[in-house]
């Protein structure tokens, strides 16, 4: 008798430990969103509704980005530099999964109007946090609402440089980028094709056409009009230099702060054939391509093409 109440005193005790243990979680759950709605409200950000999407990412293992290679590095650098402005720092959790809320806010009545708050947490803890604008290029500002621009005070091109971004040992003309770059197309080479674009026109892939509950894409986009993997062969048959009518500031200038110090654009015609048939009335055959230097010591790289000059 006294062994069968052991018994059940040990049952009751267990299920009382699980039920504790139960109730703390979940109000460790509660208390991190609480978290997060307040400090959004303590920068001035105020959310669309109490809801939001919660996707888990791994934070790659490194900020800088083997050429050619998808720039999630890119991603966690620049927003790293936002989230430090307000204390908090994405670096020492490289390589780690990581729960990523993504907010969706009402428009604020100053600039910058960010649509969406993302914040990073890692055990409980927010270790990053941000304000971007979503589809199709969500780079924005801190949660304080400072830009890129007000924290690194240097340009884009300068603070790629500074933190070894890009490659200073390049020393290729314009139109040998070119030809490199259709030449690799030709080879399947995509990796060197996608190494030739500008760090501007590379984070461009990470947000074209992202849906709400998304932070940036997986890998290179395919796109129907996408002039790399769509790619069977390319062949240039003609290379000619176009004087510009005004300034090119480059893809991205204001929110990158770009001084772009070299640029030139070029006609080229090539016999182009796809693997899917491109939209009606884009004719990738002709294009006008535009390179850049971004400082005097960066090499010549493809910062935007299209059929118009």
């Amino acid at each position: 008798m006294f062994r069968i109440f052991n018994y059940i005193f040990l049952l009751l005790f267990c299920l009382l430990t699980l039920l504790i243990i139960g109730c703390n979680s979940e109000n460790k759950q509660e208390l991190s969103i609480d978290n997060m709605y307040n400090l959004l409200e303590k920068y001035g950000w105020e959310p669309e509704t109490r809801t939001y999407s919660k996707i888990k990412v791994k934070i790659p293992e490194s900020f800088h980005d083997k050429p050619g290679y998808f720039p999630k590095g890119l991603y966690w650098s620049y927003n790293n530099i936002l989230s430090k402005e307000i204390g908090l720092d994405i670096s020492p959790y490289k390589g780690v999964e990581v729960n990523a809320y993504i907010v969706l806010l009402k428009t604020k009545l100053t600039e910058p109007e960010g649509k969406r708050a993302i914040i990073i947490e890692y055990s409980e803890k927010i270790i990053g946090a941000w304000i971007d604008e979503g589809r199709h290029y969500s780079f924005c500002c801190s949660l304080n609402g400072k830009t890129f621009k007000d924290i690194v005070h240097k340009s884009w091109g300068q603070w790629l440089i500074d933190n070894d971004m890009i490659s200073s040992n390049r020393n290729e003309l314009p139109e040998q980028v070119i030809r490199r770059y259709y030449n690799a197309l030709d080879n399947n080479n995509y990796i060197e094709a996608y190494s030739l674009y500008s760090k501007a026109a590379q984070s461009s892939f990470l947000f074209n056409n992202i849906s709400d509950d998304k932070i940036y894409h997986d890998d290179w986009p395919e796109f129907e009009n996408d002039l790399t993997e769509n790619i069977v062969h390319a062949k240039v048959l003609k290379i000619e230099p176009v004087k510009s009518k005004s300034t090119y500031n480059g893809v991205y200038h204001e929110i990158l702060n770009r001084e772009i110090f070299l640029y030139k654009t070029f006609f080229v015609e090539t016999d182009i054939q796809f693997k899917k048939v491109v939209e009606p009335g884009w004719q990738p055959q002709k294009l006008f391509i535009t390179l850049v230097k971004e400082t005097p010591d960066s090499p010549w790289e493809i910062d935007s093409a299209g059929t118009g000059s």
